[in-house]
């Protein structure tokens, strides 16, 4: 499966890079915001390869608020090489229920095993299957 990864936090400010595990040893993250009042656009993010021997977990990771609308939601992540050649997951990710007021929960879902063949340029697109809110950011993190 070709899959790809970069830094590029469109996200507010190093907090949220760091939450979404930008400081974690070895993990590369990628982050968007989206708006928590309605998330259903596509999501589109890069990463540049140069590892092509390395099996690498990818984790597609939420940042959500008390006020999510659902509990569980399904999220399309297309993954398209430098050649163009696209993989498609669909992955569930549960939203638990935050018990502390006014602060940002996380939320994520995991594909193991994925090896970027190509070196170059990888593009993310993600997207909720339906109208997601309360969601703030959306990102991958590569380990």
């Amino acid at each position: 499966m070709g899959v790809c990864k970069h830094i590029i936090a469109s996200c507010t400010g190093l907090a949220m890079a760091a939450a979404l595990g930008g400081c974690m040893s070895g993990t590369e993250s990628i982050v968007a915001d989206v708006s928590p009042a309605g998330w259903s656009e596509p999501v589109e993010m890069q990463y540049s390869n140069t590892d092509t021997l390395t099996l690498k977990q990818l984790q597609l990771t939420l940042r959500h608020g008390e006020t999510t609308g659902q509990a569980t939601g399904r999220y399309v992540v297309e993954t398209i090489s430098p050649s163009g050649a696209a993989v498609r997951d669909t992955l569930t990710i549960s939203i638990l229920p935050d018990t502390q007021r006014n602060r940002l929960g996380g939320a994520w879902a995991t594909i193991r095993g994925v090896r970027f063949a190509e070196t170059g340029d990888y593009r993310f697109v993600i997207h909720p299957l339906r109208n997601t809110s309360g969601v703030w950011s959306v990102g991958i993190d590569l380990k």
